[in-house]
């Protein structure tokens, strides 16, 4: 099987950003960020340290009371029309030859299940292993369900799933620092195969980008 990590491996840049602006509307999701900017610049300045508390101040912000029927029907609008804009065509390519081959594929990612399971669906990969969200009497609480699905918790949420699954890892490919177990479980760990000319995100997308990296 083959695993590919998602924002920045799939994708251009950050896909969490243009999701809870599609979910929170403009103009809310400017007043957030610049509510969010001072707790945000401590995170970046401590070396990123309390990396899912950090996360779990902006998902509060923007998903906090949410429905969940709302929130799904978002992510299923959002994976079929705006994230595909995010995808790389040199990774998209990579995982279609796994696919052809034989391979199952799996997209294993620190970003929210809710809008990659739809995208999952579209693309037919065989797994999506992602950061949940926690849900209350039909809402969203705005905290992560369990662990955020990075670092050593991607290696112990892809252990489940091919125990569950069968087989191995032949593959695996990744960008950033919160891959290095993921990669080191691969016959083929591949760093940042498919970054050429590259988008850097600004603003909120450079916070987030942190987060999910």
């Amino acid at each position: 099987m083959a695993a590919f990590d998602f924002d920045g491996t799939l994708t251009y840049s950050d896909s969490l950003s243009p999701f809870l602006r599609a979910l929170a509307g403009s103009l809310r999701f400017g007043a957030g960020t610049i509510r969010l900017a001072p707790a945000m610049g401590r995170f970046l300045r401590s070396g990123c340290r309390d990396r899912q508390g950090a996360k779990e101040a902006v998902l509060g912000r923007f998903l906090s009371g949410v429905p969940c029927a709302r929130a799904q029907a978002a992510a299923e609008l959002y994976a079929a029309g705006t994230v595909d804009r995010l995808l790389n065509p040199h990774a998209l390519r990579a995982l279609r030859r796994h696919q052809a081959q034989g391979h199952r594929v799996v997209i294993i990612s620190s970003c929210l299940e809710l809008y990659l399971l739809p995208l999952g669906e579209r693309l037919g990969v065989d797994g999506v292993l992602g950061t949940r969200l926690e849900e209350k009497e039909g809402r969203l609480t705005g905290r992560i369900a369990g662990a955020d699905c990075i670092g050593e918790e991607k290696a112990v949420r892809l252990r489940a799933w091919l125990t569950q699954h069968g087989g191995h890892l032949l593959a695996a490919y990744g960008d950033s620092a919160g891959d290095r177990q993921l990669l080191a479980m691969a016959d083929e760990p591949s760093f940042r195969p498919f970054r050429g000319r590259w988008f850097r995100p600004a603003g909120l997308a450079r916070w987030l980008w942190a987060l999910v990296g």
